[in-house]
């Protein structure tokens, strides 16, 4: 899995045309890492162009 060090998939849904994917990022872990990774892997899948990423805390 593309973020096992980072953090972990806690949640994923979709419906009404639209998609969403939870992810927990780990304490100890650099957020802009794993925000760099999650972009790649997006954009490895193909999605980048669509996607939307909302972070909180």
């Amino acid at each position: 899995m593309a973020f096992e060090l980072d953090g972990e998939v806690t949640g994923a849904g979709s419906g009404m045309g639209r998609c969403h994917l939870d992810l927990d990022i780990a304490e100890d872990s650099e957020p802009a890492a794993a925000l760099a990774r999650l972009r790649a892997v997006l954009s490895e899948l193909g999605v980048s162009e669509c996607a939307t990423l909302n972070v909180s805390e």
